[in-house]
């Protein structure tokens, strides 16, 4: 799988576990080719490694619930929701007009959060500086 293929794997494993719409779908996206990348360059990788999907999904899952509905299974949990205002009756979601600058600012900040709780696990699929030219990091 290239990491275009893993992206779209994980999205729509995000979808299927969340039921999520059209607007939460592009911030989700957002959030993990962000974190797609955040890995393969703590990894020093250039293919992402299969292995680590899930780290991916359980970090989206987790910037889901803090970021969405203001979890605060943590205290120290940022509580920086993006929704306005949920009405039961129809089933409306309100959303803050929040600017791709300050999406990004929240999932870089969330994402170094959930890095620190997964080091171990990723630090596993690290590659050390290679001498060689053409070596494959799979």
């Amino acid at each position: 799988m290239d990491n275009n293929e893993i992206e779209k794997t994980i999205l729509e494993d995000f979808k299927i576990i969340n039921n999520i719409d059209e607007k939460q779908e592009k911030i989700a996206n957002l959030y993990i080719k962000k974190a797609i990348q955040t890995v393969l360059n703590l990894t020093n990788r250039n293919k992402f490694p299969k292995e680590l999907m899930y780290v991916v999904l359980d970090m989206a899952n987790d910037f889901y619930k803090v970021y969405f509905f203001g979890s605060n299974n943590d205290e120290n949990s940022n509580n920086n929701n993006i929704i306005k205002s949920i009405s039961e009756d129809d089933r409306k979601v309100d959303f803050v007009n929040a600017s791709e600058l300050y999406i990004s600012s929240l999932l870089s900040s969330h994402i170094q959060d959930m890095l620190s709780t997964r080091e171990k696990e990723i630090n596993r699929y690290k590659l050390l500086y290679k001498n060689s030219v053409g070596v494959d990091d799979e």
